[in-house]
């Protein structure tokens, strides 16, 4: 286990990404935060805002999948669209496009992600994934994993590498003490 240093004062984090720089964040209001290093340091991980996303006045995020250089972004008030942006040196970011969310996934987005630098992967609270290419090649929509209807909530999802998926997810677990949710690690072929 360990803590995440440098969270206090902002909100929900809506979006995570590990790459080569560190672990990233984006909290509910637009900030991305830069958790430096391949990982904690005596079970702390020193974060810091790095960075603001691009946002309308009075918006607010309810999913953001980050990248090198790439952001998708679901506001609250567009629940149906992943807006895509690049981001510039100096100019700041420069809208790529809109992904539109399929009806079984739109309003009941669990995280977004990106597969490399042209696929989108949109998870659904009830274990759907939709894998979208943004260059205009094929979209797959992967239904639920079996067995998953009810006993799980599913928060993210990721490539596992030879074109499957893992999906991060809580488990309602009973035990003496009572009810927990327990996370879970849900894989399957593409």
């Amino acid at each position: 286990p360990f803590a995440l240093d440098g969270l206090a004062g902002h909100d929900a984090i809506v979006g995570a990404a590990w790459l080569e720089e560190g672990l990233l964040l984006a909290s509910h209001a637009g900030a991305i935060l830069r958790c430096a290093g391949h990982g904690p340091a005596e079970g702390v991980w020193a974060c810091a805002e790095a960075q603001r996303l691009p946002m309308p006045k009075d918006a607010a995020l309810s999913a953001a999948g980050l990248s090198q250089g790439r952001v998708a972004l679901v506001f609250e008030h567009m629940p149906h669209t992943a807006v895509l942006y690049k981001s510039g040196d100096e100019a700041g970011w420069s809208p790529l496009g809109e992904v539109h969310v399929p009806p079984p996934i739109a309003g009941a987005i669990a995280g977004l992600s990106f597969d490399g630098p042209e696929t989108l992967l949109i998870a659904g609270r009830g274990g759907e994934v939709h894998r979208r290419h943004l260059a205009g090649g094929p979209s797959l929509l992967h239904g639920a994993p079996a067995g998953a209807a009810g006993a799980h909530e599913f928060r993210a999802a990721c490539s596992a590498g030879d074109g499957g998926l893992m999906r991060l997810a809580l488990k309602r677990s009973a035990g003496p003490a009572g009810t927990a949710w327990m996370p879970q690690l849900v894989a399957s072929e593409a």
